[in-house]
Formats: C-alpha cells, structure tokens, sequence
C-alpha cells in the first residue's frame, strides 16, 4: 500500500475519532445544483477535460428569476478562492451571492471548479486516493491546464467569441498567470473583474497568512510522511462543521470566530444564514503544494512559480530560480476589486499590482473601512456594495 494510501487511512481513522458518522463516505455530488433548486434556480452541470486528465467540474446558470429579458450572449465565468467551493457564490443567497444576482441580470453564469476540490477529484487515469502524481500540483497547473480548459469549453458551448471573468482570491490570480503563460487567452476575455488577488503578498497580516508562511517549511515533513492532500481534513471539518454551525450557539460564536481566524471581524456583514451555508462546502480540499507555494510568495516576495529547489529548478524550468509571472503580458481590460480591511490582499498590495498592469481600467477600493477578504463572496452587503461595480463592466464589455 502506498504513503498516500496509509495517509487516506489515517485521515479516515481521525474522521472516525471525531464524527464517526459525520465524515462523508466520499465528495458530495451536485450541491450547487441542488442548492441552487431550493432557492428556484435551474443549474447544470458539466464536465470538463484538462489537457493533463484532470475531470472539473463547472456549473451554469443560464438566467435567473428576475431576468426578464433573454439571456446575454457574453458569458460570465466564476471562479473563487482556495479551499473555497463553487457553492461559496451561492452561500449569501438570492439576495447577496453573486451566483444569484448575475443570472438574475440576465449574465449566461458560469461557475468553475480547480483540480483537488471536492467536485473535482478525478482524473483519467490516477486515483486521488492512491496515487500521489495526482495531488503533486500547485496554482502554476490550474492556470496552465484548468482554466484555459473551462474558458474553452464555455465559449465552445454557447457559440461567444469572449467571455467576461469574475475571479476571487486564487480564481483571480491564476488568471493573470494563464495570461501570463498563455498570452494567446487574451483575445478570449472581455474584461477580467479580480477581486483580491494574491499576487503580491508583502503586507499580509491575518492569521491565515502566517500559517502559510510556514506551509513551505511543512509540506517536505507532510512528504515525508506520504501526505501531499489536505482534503480528508478539510472534510472531517465540513462534516463536524455543517452540523453543528447549524445550532445558533456554534453559529454566532465558535464558526463565526473561525471565519474572521481567517480575515478580519467584519460586524454585521456576514448573515447568520449565510454561516451556516458557508460551512457545509468550507474548507474544500487542495494540495499541500497549493498552500506550499502560498508560502514561498510570502518568503520571496516574487509573483513566480513554484520553487522545486536549484536542482529542479534547473530541470524543470532550465534556471536556478523559478521564473516569474510576466505582468506585462496581462493584455485584458483589468478591473481590481479591494477591501479597505483586507488582510489576507491589503490595499497597498493591490496598489502594487495595479502600478504593473498594462491596461488597468479601475483599482476600485469598497468604501468600507470593514470590507475584508471573505466580504467578496460572503457579505449581505454585496449588491449596495460590491455588485453595481462588478454589473457596471460586465454590461460594458457583454453582448446583448
């Protein structure tokens, strides 16, 4: 049996220890779609390939219950954040969650899903639960492979020359890196709306942060014991998580605190409702490397790939140090989405990227001395806040 294997083993026995029948026998199918029912919205679900044998999965919303007018003929892809699920659009409700408002406004809605999450845990030929190739990726593969395959599959779906993106966190900086790395993905984006992104890391200050710092040290000890996923944690967490967050003294105070471990308290701002949504699907599961290479950026400082060591650097990337992300190269009308609270993607770190963005159409800052990192897809404040924004460069750059 493999490391991997003897991993998966002890995380089941520790999800035995401490939920026994809490702990999911495996990813749960179709929440999106089923969440998106019972709040009257018809979703879809579809397959994606990777040119590397990675099986995503996206979700579409053609229109929503408030559309009254055919759909647009620009599609919007969504894509969110590490350890974040594609049901995170969903968890603020019709009112707030952007998966709602979006095809409410009659945008064709897209929904995308990165390799190592719970919706996108397969693979051609590797087994998530025993072959350790499969976990062996970072963001660098997600740019490369999973979102030029969606943005392909989209645009080959509904007949548009473009689509319009709306990334969060991860899901807006590995755009930059697929244009970055692909530059040729360029002609097929309207604007690319990113809110918070991790691209340059030099004034994080969350808890959060400093745990990634030392995720590069951890991950050649994890490796050394066969661990190269975090999902069977994250999964034991969703399973005590998303039945006790339902009971209003876990709710308002251990599950809220763990929301605001990660950014910074934002009173009022997420619903007890949306608490409770959130953690069914939260923490999603990555890679080890994923987080390693989070760390790395905070040691270096560098917006580049994922450093192997000067040995495999060597072999892999043909220099000592791994190559960094060409900004320049990001040719797409460019909107920044920031919060004044944010500590896991301060202000001056978007301030950073915007000075190097070559067609920077806004650095729009959410007149919110509170507005934090999870606001962007948690707060039921989105459509006062943050949506005329998003509404206004989407109508710009869509077809009708």
């Amino acid at each position: 049996m493999s490391a991997l294997s003897y991993s998966r083993l002890r995380g089941a026995a520790l999800c035995a220890l401490l939920a026994a029948a809490l702990c999911p026998a495996g990813p749960q199918r179709n929440n999106f779609t089923s969440v998106a029912a019972r709040h009257g919205y018809s979703a879809e679900e579809h397959t994606v390939p990777t040119e590397d044998g990675y099986l995503l999965t996206v979700f579409r919303v053609r229109r929503g219950r408030r559309c009254g007018a055919r759909a647009r003929r620009t599609p919007v892809y969504l894509m969110t954040g590490v350890l974040l699920s594609a049901e995170a659009w969903l968890a603020a409700g019709p009112r707030a969650g952007l998966a709602f408002l979006l095809p409410d406004a009659c945008y064709d809605t897209w929904v995308g899903s990165v390799r190592g999450a719970a919706l996108a845990s397969r693979h051609r030929s590797l087994d998530p639960s025993a072959d350790e190739a499969f976990w062996r990726f970072s963001a660098d593969k997600i740019a490369r492979y999973d979102v030029p395959a969606a943005v392909d599959y989209i645009l080959a779906a509904t007949g548009a020359e473009k689509l319009n993106y709306v990334g969060f966190s991860q899901g807006a900086s590995v755009a930059f890196m697929m244009l970055s790395e692909r530059p040729q993905y360029a002609s097929k984006l309207g604007v690319l709306l990113a809110a918070a992104p991790p691209v340059a890391l030099a004034h994080i200050t969350s808890p959060f942060g400093r745990l990634l710092e030392i995720s590069a040290q951890l991950e050649a000890a994890l490796s050394a014991l066969g661990v190269y996923e975090v999902s069977w944690i994250a999964s034991a967490v969703r399973a005590l998580a998303g039945r006790f967050c339902r009971f209003r003294l876990f709710r308002d105070g251990p599950c809220r605190a763990a929301l605001e471990w990660f950014d910074a308290p934002h009173p009022g701002s997420v619903a007890a409702e949306t608490i409770e949504a959130l953690f069914e699907h939260f923490p999603d599961g990555t890679s080890v490397r994923t987080l390693a290479r989070y760390g790395q950026a905070i040691g270096s400082g560098l917006f580049q790939k994922y450093d192997f060591g000067e040995r495999e650097n060597l072999k892999r990337y043909g220099s000592a140090r791994p190559p960094a992300y060409e900004l320049g190269a990001v040719r797409v009308p460019t909107v920044l989405l920031q919060g004044r609270g944010d500590t896991i993607v301060p202000a001056a770190d978007s301030r950073w990227l915007a000075a190097r963005l070559p067609d920077l159409r806004e650095l729009y800052v959410v007149d919110d001395p509170a507005w934090n990192h999870f606001d962007v897809v948690f707060s039921r404040n989105i459509n006062d806040t943050l949506y005329p924004k998003i509404n206004q460069y989407l109508s710009q750059y869509s077809t009708p």
